[in-house]
């Protein structure tokens, strides 16, 4: 073809038939031959075969010269690293262009990882490090000088934590600590701080982060590189992280919150940890004193008024039920640890009513939960006589209707009609039908003009001539 031989197209038209293995065994020996010449050649001639096939896929050929050119490049005398093309193949591309560093040949890097569709980010990373290696000009112009350099990447690299550990290793800490500011990943960012001792840094970034397992391996970090005080100290210029070291103390029950607690004066915080470690103690005596303790703490905080209130009702509280305990013999019913109110009923079920009266008073129990709970304990120990008293003593705050649901609870039929006819009009019906007293049930229906709840009442008894009376009762009332 070159030399415009009149036998050319006869020879194509020879092996047209072939041409598809010609042009694959041409691509082939093209990479097989070491002289670049002999190459040329051979991709000349395979790239003529394939203008003649129509569904030839070209893919090949390109790859082919690609990879001719990377090596050619390598097998240069300026380079030295003569390879063949099985050799280039059997070892990943980055491990190339690593030998390509090691001899700081860094443009030539950049252009064989440009032409190939790679990622250049290891050679930036290598040339950021040959160059601190070798500055001897200081942090500041040698930060300006990596920046104007990589700030003009349409990507940034990955990481800048290898360079940063080469810039703290030759002494440019400053350069150092700068470098770190743009590490996307704060996880390789923080331990790097930490070993150069930048805690404030590394607790800064642990924050930006949002990741608390971070955070609490800086908190792990000062609590043992720190004295106590100091440690307080540090993590209270950061409240985020003092409240994860609160949450981690509380969870594992570590005693040292408490001396934080006292060193940070969070006297509102140490009377909550006290009481929170008083929770589950028998001992009155001790409880007493802790709360006590508990109590002091807290008139030093002015915004805990209802809080130091709070403790001071439940100590004088544990005081009443150290007395109450001691004036019974049976250890099994002690005092000790119950609530105002289940205090109250227990001194209501055990019939002293003056000793609950008066107990209602000193704690200014609200009336109407008083009666609740009297009612209940009367019910309780079957006092009728006291129940009756307290229903016609003075208008019940609670009304009537407790006193009967105590009392059908109790199954006390009898008890809870003598107190239906003191509940509202309009509820006396149903509450009769519900202890069975269907009589009553329809007089009551019908002083209410109540003609479903008659219905009703006729449905459930069983009394002929009953039944016959609330029907006369119903066709009165709805005949007019």
């Amino acid at each position: 073809m070159r030399a415009h031989s009149s036998r050319a197209d006869e020879i194509v038209r020879s092996i047209r038939d072939d041409m598809p293995q010609a042009v694959d065994t041409c691509i082939a020996a093209a990479g097989a031959e070491p002289d670049v010449g002999v190459q040329q050649a051979l991709l000349r001639a395979a790239s003529l075969g394939k203008s003649f096939l129509t569904a030839y896929n070209g893919d090949k050929l390109v790859d082919m010269c690609r990879s001719l050119r990377v090596v050619n490049s390598l097998a240069s005398y300026a380079v030295g690293i003569p390879a063949t093309l099985v050799q280039f193949h059997s070892l990943p591309f980055e491990e190339w262009v690593e030998r390509l560093l090691h001899r700081n040949l860094h443009q030539l890097a950049l252009r064989i990882c440009a032409y190939m569709d790679a990622p250049a980010d290891q050679v930036y990373v290598h040339w950021a490090c040959a160059k601190i290696r070798a500055s001897t000009i200081d942090d500041d112009a040698l930060y300006r000088v990596l920046r104007e350099r990589l700030d003009t990447l349409s990507r940034p690299i990955a990481s800048y934590v290898d360079i940063a550990e080469v810039a703290n290793a030759c002494g440019f800490q400053r350069l150092a600590i700068r470098l770190l500011m743009h590490e996307p990943r704060a996880a390789s960012q923080v331990p790097l701080l930490i070993s150069m001792g930048q805690d404030d840094a590394a607790m800064d970034a642990a924050m930006r982060s949002g990741d608390a397992d971070l955070v609490y391996f800086v908190i792990f970090h000062l609590f043992k590189a720190l004295s106590l005080g100091d440690f307080f100290q540090t993590i209270a210029r950061t409240p985020a992280a003092a409240r994860l070291f609160e949450k981690y103390c509380t969870d594992m029950d570590a005693p040292v919150l408490e001396d934080y607690y006292f060193q940070d004066d969070a006297f509102a915080k140490s009377a909550r940890l006290i009481v929170v470690e008083n929770l589950h103690e028998s001992d009155a005596v001790k409880l007493v004193a802790n709360l006590k303790v508990a109590l002091k703490m807290l008139h030093n905080d002015k915004a805990s008024v209802l809080e130091a209130h709070a403790i001071d009702q439940q100590i004088k509280l544990l005081q009443v039920q150290q007395q109450f305990s001691r004036d019974i013999s049976n250890e099994e019913e002690s005092y000790i640890g119950l609530t105002l109110n289940e205090t109250l009923a227990r001194t209501l079920a055990s019939g002293n009513y003056s000793r609950a009266t008066k107990l209602r008073t000193d704690f200014k129990v609200p009336e109407r939960r008083f009666y609740y709970i009297k009612v209940h304990a009367l019910v309780g120990r079957r006092d009728w006589a006291e129940l009756a008293r307290l229903a016609h003593a003075r208008k019940s705050p609670i009304g009537y209707r407790p006193f009967v649901d105590e009392c059908v609870a109790a199954l006390q039929y009898q008890e809870a009609a003598k107190y239906v006819p003191k509940c509202d009009v309009q509820d006396r019906a149903a509450l009769f039908m519900r202890i069975g007293f269907y009589h009553e049930a329809a007089q009551a229906a019908v002083q209410a003009r109540d003609v479903d709840t008659l219905r009703q009442v006729h449905a459930a008894a069983t009394d002929p001539t009953l039944q016959h009376d609330i029907a006369q009762q119903i066709e009165q009332l709805t005949s007019r």
